[in-house]
């Protein structure tokens, strides 16, 4: 679980037949077949990101990655684990 530092701003629309739900200022862009499915993978994205980009050395990192990573860092205040 996530506790965000402030709400974030995602949008949600639909284009296409399909639904996207994007927090651009991270460069996060995810899509489905229904609201709740692109809701879905963005959570997955969001976490995948985390794990994979904003837990890494910054010298293991493309310069697009590490502001993916700074923007994550930026809004994530704590990762609560099961």
């Amino acid at each position: 679980t996530f506790e965000l530092n402030d709400p974030i701003g995602v949008s949600l629309y639909q284009e296409d037949d399909l639904w996207n739900c994007e927090y651009a200022a991270c460069g996060i862009l995810s899509v489905g077949n229904t609201m709740v499915e692109a809701v879905r993978s963005f959570s997955e994205d969001f976490l995948v990101l985390w794990d994979e980009i904003a837990q890494c050395s910054d010298d293991s990192l493309t310069k697009e990655a590490q502001a993916v990573k700074r923007c994550l860092l930026s809004v994530v205040k704590s990762v609560k684990t099961r």
